[in-house]
């Protein structure tokens, strides 16, 4: 007999390993077949790739295992099927790291989510509530008894351009900076009713689950998950004859907003990675706020 699932209709999202996409090559009948191995890839790199990869498939593995004792429909697509992803389910498990939350979460408005760190010997899967070591002892748990499970709300940063609300929401961070790196980011922060002009390699963004990447390696503060406030943080600030600006990093309250002008001819908006970006134009005006479309997190008691 099978197991009773709280979710009725679950999705399951991977992610294609490392190895997968530089090493091995699917053919026409989706079967992996081997390439010719990469003279100029190291030895020790390919070695590494190759037990992240089989650590993926692994977890991947036994969680389509476990998930057949239970009543649920399950339904599994790569990361990459945003038109799968976009539909409805009452639960949405990813496996890989935060990478693949991340990208799953873009597609979705009110998802019920839960991580699994599949290599948690290469990958840190900060947002991931299991890893590969514990699903055996506590995923069917989750899934079928409700004293084991809480949900943990994560609110999501908004943009609008030119008062256009954007479709994209950031659950860690946005990026404004040039298109290249390499060029200045130009552009005037408003902030508390004061402007000021400014030139940098771009700012980052970042909620308070955010707070602990990129913001902080640019020279932010790590916030509790329980603070209410985001965060900007300006890269690399340019002082060269003004000495000193006032708005470099701070904390912009729950109900508050962050505006930016552009004053590049090309720069870009990043949501949460390199892969959903906006396009923006010399004058764009950029406002960015907590939206009213969380995220909730399944997570053990």
């Amino acid at each position: 007999m099978k197991l009773k699932s709280r979710y009725k209709n679950i999705l399951v999202v991977y992610k294609l390993s490392s190895y997968q996409k530089f090493i091995l090559t699917e053919d026409s009948t989706s079967s992996i077949r081997s390439k010719s191995k990469p003279s100029t890839i190291d030895a020790g790199l390919i070695k590494d790739l190759h037990n992240s990869h089989c650590d993926h498939n692994q977890t991947l593995e036994t969680i389509k295992k476990l998930l057949s004792h239970t009543d649920a429909k399950v339904t599994y697509s790569k990361r990459t099927d945003s038109h799968v992803i976009k539909r409805k389910y009452d639960l949405i498990i990813t496996v890989g790291g935060d990478g693949t939350i991340l990208r799953t979460l873009i597609h979705q408005e009110n998802p019920l989510i839960l991580g699994i760190n599949s290599a948690p010997r290469t990958s840190t899967g900060a947002l991931c509530a299991l890893t590969s070591t514990d699903i055996k002892d506590k995923l069917l748990n989750l899934l079928t008894q409700n004293n084991q499970s809480k949900i943990l709300t994560l609110p999501r940063l908004q943009t609008s351009i030119n008062g256009k609300k954007q479709y994209f929401l950031a659950v860690n961070d946005i990026l404004f900076t040039n298109v290249c790196p390499a060029a200045t980011s130009r552009y005037d922060i408003i902030l508390d009713k004061t402007k000021e002009s400014q030139k940098s390699s771009g700012v980052w963004i970042a909620t308070a689950r955010g707070s602990t990447a990129a913001l902080q390696a640019s020279g932010g503060k790590v916030q509790k998950i329980s603070d209410k406030r985001f965060q900007y943080c300006v890269r690399e600030p340019y002082l060269f004859k003004t000495g000193v600006y006032r708005h470099t990093q701070g904390f912009v309250a729950q109900t508050k907003a962050l505006v930016l002008i552009n004053r590049m001819m090309q720069a870009k908006l990043y949501f949460d990675g390199p892969i959903h970006a906006v396009d923006l134009k010399y004058g764009d005006k950029i406002k960015i706020s907590y939206g009213n479309l969380p995220i909730k997190m399944l997570v053990p008691k």
